[in-house]
């Protein structure tokens, strides 16, 4: 855990600040220590819980809010019922101006959420836009690669006027350089 954001570390992010659920956090302050970036509790690359269920966990990520350039994201697509906080989570986060690059498994069994799914979902408040599709094995799902961007007030609601237009016509016939990486955050 962590191999996203440790990355981002090594390429020269400034800041990076590696989440995951309260139980992953040995290993992953194990994986930034044997990087030789410390113990994850302070300097550049950081280790903090964050369940986005909860926000007092977001809280934790306060002063960085709003001031990201770069968000990575790493197989936290698996469960619909997380879509809300994940969005919730990159929402009290990321300004406009910040880039969220996510990579999702898109799993082909009966009942299991689609990437298409989660784009659905994401669009309310992002601008999306698949970057990367890739499937090492035949039968290992099909990994993508979304580019998000947040809305703007106004081009959020522009959307919604352009969906609900395609709707009625349907039914007429007619820098600061930093980096968050997250994974596993529900």
């Amino acid at each position: 855990t962590g191999a996203v954001g440790l990355t981002a570390a090594a390429l020269g992010a400034k800041v990076a600040v590696l989440t995951d659920l309260d139980k992953q956090l040995p290993l992953l302050r194990r994986n930034i220590e044997a990087n030789g970036h410390g113990n994850g509790a302070s300097g550049r690359v950081r280790a903090i819980a964050l369940d986005w269920r909860k926000p007092e966990q977001r809280a934790t990520l306060a002063e960085w809010a709003q001031r990201w350039t770069l968000v990575l994201g790493s197989d936290i697509g698996y469960d619909p019922d997380l879509f809300e906080p994940l969005l919730a989570t990159l929402e009290s986060q990321c300004s406009p101006e910040a880039t969220v690059l996510l990579a999702l498994a898109d799993r082909q069994e009966e009942g299991e959420p689609r990437v298409e799914d989660f784009v659905s979902f994401a669009r309310r408040s992002f601008d999306c836009r698949q970057v990367l599709e890739r499937q090492l094995e035949p039968m290992q799902s099909v990994s993508k690669v979304l580019l998000m961007r947040r809305r703007c007030k106004r081009r959020a609601d522009e959307a919604d006027v352009e969906k609900d237009d395609a709707a009625v016509d349907s039914r007429g016939g007619a820098a600061r350089r930093r980096s968050a990486s997250g994974s596993d955050g529900g």
